[in-house]
């Protein structure tokens, strides 16, 4: 982030803290994100195939 050096020992026990749950949360965003960009993927191809058809 963009904390100071002086801060960064107060803050230290948030990070350690806070740092794994914004990963995940990160993670299952960016899964969202990647299902969601798959869906759009898979309906265009399924409505080009009947298109053709």
């Amino acid at each position: 982030m963009g904390l100071l050096a002086k801060d960064r020992s107060s803050l230290g026990i948030v990070d350690a803290a806070l740092t794994p749950t914004l990963t995940l949360s990160g993670f299952l965003l960016y899964v969202v994100h990647l299902v969601r960009s798959w869906n759009m993927v898979i309906a265009m191809m399924i409505i080009g195939v009947c298109n053709v058809e």
